[in-house]
């Protein structure tokens, strides 16, 4: 899995957690991952919509209700859900907040050598210099990225 395709799977900040929750067995209605992860109604079906287009799930043939859909990981889902197993649910609660903003992922995907300003919102055109700005400040604050020369600082982490 390369770069942009986790830029693009993060686009939904519930994105990872849905998929680690399903790996550990949750079940993949709609209600069902909302309930157990204390997500809004719309955000989980926004978030299965852009794990199914990403083909991270897939729908359940033949089972439950037209209405109310039941999904299942494919393997592409599978792969990347057990790769992020071991390391989300150790994760604190600010630690999960601040892997569920919008550009949280894609920037430290992007940390593999410290960048600046500028070389950091080439590599996401998708997003605006305020979004960066805005993440980057939150990230810092946590001590997960350095300023100086931007560089991820996870390593030895305890809440990572």
């Amino acid at each position: 899995m390369d770069k942009i395709d986790i830029v693009n799977i993060c686009a939904r900040g519930w994105s990872l957690p849905f998929l680690v929750a399903m790996v550990r067995g949750e079940s993949g209605r709609m209600s069902t991952l909302a309930s157990a992860l204390n997500c809004s109604r719309t955000a989980s079906r926004d978030t299965l919509l852009h794990m199914l287009e990403h083909d991270l799930i897939q729908r359940h043939g033949g089972v439950g209700h037209p209405l109310r859909p039941e999904f299942t990981l494919t393997e592409k889902g599978r792969m990347l859900g057990n790769s992020l197993e071991p390391a989300l649910p150790q994760m604190a609660d600010d630690a999960m907040t601040l892997i569920r903003l919008k550009w949280s992922v894609p920037i430290l995907v992007a940390l593999d050598a410290p960048l600046r300003f500028n070389t950091l919102a080439r590599a996401l055109p998708q997003s605006t210099d305020r979004a960066l700005s805005q993440t980057l400040g939150r990230l810092e604050g946590s001590d997960w990225v350095d300023r100086r020369g931007i560089q991820c600082n996870l390593s030895g982490r305890e809440d990572w």
